[in-house]
C-alpha cells in the first residue's frame, strides 16, 4: 500500500493543505521530504492548471494517486441544469484523471440528509427517483471511465452528512446494480468508524470492491490524533490484497510541520507490521 495525502492547486478546499509550499510543485517537494508515496489532487482548478500539474508531477517524480472531487453541484440535485453541469464536470475530471495517470475520481454523490427529488408516488418515492437517476448516470460515466482506464471511486459517508450511501454494503449494492468494474469504493476510516459495526469484517467482505482508502482518525484529525484502532482495518486490507493508496484527507491538531511527520511515522509503522 502507498501512503498519500490530499493537496490543492490554489488552496481553498474543505481540508486545509498541510503540505508546506506556495505552489503545487513546492508542496510535492514537501510531500517527498515527508516520505509520502503519492498525492491525491483536489480536483478544483485542475482543468485550468492541467499542464502545470502534469509538469510538476513529472519534475518531482511524484505519482498521482487519485483526483478528489472538484465538480460543481451534485449529480442528484433537484434542478436538472445543476445535475447536467455536474455530469459534465465528472466527464471532464475522468479525462483529467487519465491525463495525470491516476487511479480515478473520488466522489460523494450527495451531501444531504434527505432526498432532493420530488415524491412521485405511487410510481416512485424520492429515494427511488434518486437511485434511478444515479444508476443511469453511473452507467454512462462508467462507460467513459472504462474507455479511459480509470475508476469512479464512490465514497460512502456517515448518516449525518448524507442519507444515500453510508456503508460499504450500500456502495457494494449499487456497484452490483451498475455492473461495471470501473465503479469502485472509497473506504474512509472516519465514516466507517461511525457506520460499520466491524471495520475489519466489512473490509474483508467488500475488499474486492475497494479502489481507494481515506485514512482519518475518529475526530477527523490526523491518524494517531484520535482513538481509532487502525490495526484491524489495515490488517484486513492486507488480507484482501489491497495495493492502492491510503490517503490522509483530514485536519491537523497542531502545527502541520510538527505533527504531520509524526502521523507519517505512525502510519508507516502500522503498514510495516
Amino acid at each position: 500500500m502507498k501512503l498519500s495525502i490530499v493537496s490543492s492547486l490554489r488552496g481553498g478546499f474543505y481540508f486545509p493543505d498541510m503540505l508546506s509550499g506556495d505552489t503545487f510543485r513546492e508542496r510535492l517537494a514537501s510531500l517527498k521530504r515527508l516520505n509520502f508515496d503519492c498525492v491525491e489532487i483536489w480536483g478544483k482548478w485542475l482543468k485550468e492548471d492541467i499542464d502545470s500539474v502534469v509538469a510538476a508531477l513529472k519534475a518531482e517524480k511524484v505519482p498521482a494517486g487519485n483526483i478528489c472531487s472538484g465538480f460543481r453541484g451534485n449529480l442528484l440535485a433537484a434542478d436538472s441544469e445543476e445535475r447536467m453541469t455536474c455530469f459534465q464536470d465528472f466527464h471532464d475530471l475522468l479525462e483529467l484523471a487519465a491525463r495525470v495517470e491516476s487511479a480515478g475520481l473520488v466522489f460523494v454523490p450527495l451531501f444531504a440528509r434527505r432526498p432532493q427529488m420530488p415524491d412521485m408516488s405511487p410510481w416512485m418515492d424520492p429515494y427511488e427517483v434518486e437511485m434511478g437517476i444515479f444508476v443511469d448516470m453511473m452507467g454512462k460515466l462508467t462507460q467513459r471511465a472504462e474507455a479511459l482506464g480509470v475508476k469512479l471511486l464512490l465514497e460512502p459517508v456517515n448518516r449525518y452528512e448524507t442519507h444515500l450511501f453510508n456503508t460499504l454494503e450500500d456502495a457494494a449494492r449499487v456497484i452490483d446494480t451498475v455492473g461495471s468494474d470501473a465503479l469502485r469504493i472509497t473506504a474512509d476510516f472516519f465514516h466507517m468508524n461511525l457506520e460499520e459495526a466491524d471495520i475489519g469484517a466489512s473490509i474483508r467482505q467488500y475488499g474486492h470492491l475497494i479502489g481507494h482508502v481515506h485514512i482519518v482518525d475518529s475526530n477527523r484529525y490526523l491518524p494517531g490524533q484520535g482513538h481509532t484502532d487502525f490495526a484491524p482495518g489495515i490488517t484486513a486490507l492486507k488480507e484482501v490484497g489491497y495495493e492502492g493508496s491510503l490517503s490522509l484527507e483530514c485536519f491537523a491538531r497542531g502545527n502541520p510541520e510538527e505533527v504531520l511527520p509524526k502521523s507519517v511515522t505512525f502510519m508507516k509503522n502500522l503498514l510495516e507490521k
